[in-house]
């Protein structure tokens, strides 16, 4: 019979689990996560590696479609703080001064963030950041 060794986890294991944890979260809901258990490989992924911008800015997403927006707001910022161009986080976090979600609503802050974020190449930021200016919130209106 074959030996097994257990190691302990390596930053290149934590990086794993935090991608294998986001593409789980791609293929289903974030609403679904506790069904499928991915929320428990983020967040632990997330623990291992608190740097680790990807991780937190899908448990961001996570805790945002459970309606935990003061959650959400603090994993999209740490994701930032890891990586200050992260384009996800950069466009999440500026939806929210958007629509006032877990933030007072804020459209010159939404735009500054969305700027940022789709000049690190969020698609989503660009299409957002066009709905700011196509209304004229926080900035002049301009279609």
């Amino acid at each position: 019979m074959p030996t097994v060794t257990i190691r302990p986890a390596t930053s290149s294991d934590e990086a794993a689990l935090g991608r294998y944890g986001g593409g789980l979260m791609r293929r289903h809901h974030a609403l679904d996560a506790p069904r499928f258990g991915f929320c428990v490989v983020i967040a632990r992924a997330v623990q291992l590696d608190p740097a680790d911008a990807d991780s937190n800015n899908n448990v961001g997403v996570i805790y945002l479609n459970q309606g935990n927006l003061d959650k959400a707001v603090q994993y999209f910022r740490a994701a930032l703080h890891a990586k200050p161009n992260h384009p996800q986080a950069l466009n999440n976090l500026g939806v929210l001064y958007q629509l006032g979600h877990g933030i007072k609503r804020d459209y010159e802050q939404a735009r500054q963030w969305l700027e940022k974020a789709a000049a690190a190449g969020s698609a989503h930021a660009m299409y957002n950041l066009g709905v700011l200016y196509e209304k004229g919130l926080g900035t002049k209106r301009d279609y």
